[in-house]
C-alpha cells in the first residue's frame, strides 16, 4: 500500500478558502469549542516515503492547481 500523497501540511481552513476563491462563493466556517477533546484535531500529514523509496513518483501538481482541476 503506498500514500500517493505531496507530504506537504494544509491548514483545514486555507483549504476551504482555495475552494472558495475557486468556486467564487463566500464562506463561513465556524469550528465548536476547541478544549472538547472529541473534536480537537491532531496533526494530520501524509507520508509519501515509501512510494518515493520504490519508484520515481514525482507531486508536480501543486494542491490548489489540484482542486482547481477538480471543480472546473
Amino acid at each position: 500500500v503506498y500514500n500517493i500523497c505531496s507530504g506537504e501540511q494544509y491548514k483545514l481552513k486555507d483549504i476551504i478558502q482555495t475552494i472558495s476563491n475557486i468556486l467564487e462563493v463566500p464562506y463561513k466556517v465556524t469550528f465548536s469549542d476547541s478544549n472538547s477533546k472529541e473534536l480537537t484535531s491532531t496533526l494530520i500529514c501524509g507520508d509519501n516515503s515509501k512510494i518515493l523509496t520504490h519508484s520515481k513518483f514525482p507531486s508536480l501538481i501543486p494542491l490548489d492547481l489540484g482542486l482547481k482541476n477538480t471543480f472546473n
